[in-house]
């Protein structure tokens, strides 16, 4: 469900190295601070700034996560498939009704986290905007719904890819999902 941006082209996303995610680009993001998860700074009921957080890699590359997520390698993915992993198949139907009714409660970016270490060493694989007006139609699509999204380029929106993450998600395929704040 990605939608072109107000200052991107329509289109597939493109795939500028073969080793998406892991461009070289992003490497000196890995020697910042890890991202935290802070309480929500704005008003009651404004999320803008918001991110709502995914499990992009199983601990085990080799095996696959609850809730029918297949393991993959990022080395071997393009953006376009990286994108179609984390935006594809959540169980937020609850969440999602709220953010329809509410758009201003939705998350405004979309995170793949890697799981595949431990606590801060976790890191930003790709964050696309959400398309916060697209959850009435993500709502038709059944049980694992799609997250809608605007074309981010590069999949770093907000300067995230890259960036490392003290985060932590449960087993259970609701637990595979955060909505979280974070702060440098």
């Amino acid at each position: 469900m990605n939608s072109p941006g107000p200052d991107t082209a329509a289109g597939p996303i493109a795939n500028t190295s073969a080793k998406e995610p892991h461009n070289a680009q992003y490497e000196p993001r890995r020697r910042e601070p890890a991202l935290t998860v802070a309480p929500n700074p704005n008003p009651p009921g404004d999320h803008a700034g918001s991110g709502l957080c995914v499990i992009a890699v199983a601990v085990n590359p080799y095996v696959d996560l609850p809730g029918g997520r297949t393991a993959f390698n990022p080395n071997r993915e393009t953006d376009a498939a990286l994108l179609a992993r984390f935006e594809s198949a959540w169980f937020l139907q609850q969440q999602a009704s709220r953010w329809n009714a509410v758009p201003v409660e939705s998350p405004s970016v979309l995170l793949a986290v890697d799981v595949s270490a431990v606590g801060p060493d976790r890191y930003v694989l790709g964050a696309v905007t959400i398309d916060r007006s697209g959850w009435g139609l993500a709502l038709l699509g059944g049980p694992g719904l799609t997250i809608p999204t605007v074309t981010t380029p590069g999949l770093d929106a907000h300067q995230l890819r890259g960036r490392r993450i003290n985060l932590t998600f449960g087993q259970l395929p609701h637990e595979q999902f955060r909505v979280c704040y974070l702060r440098p």
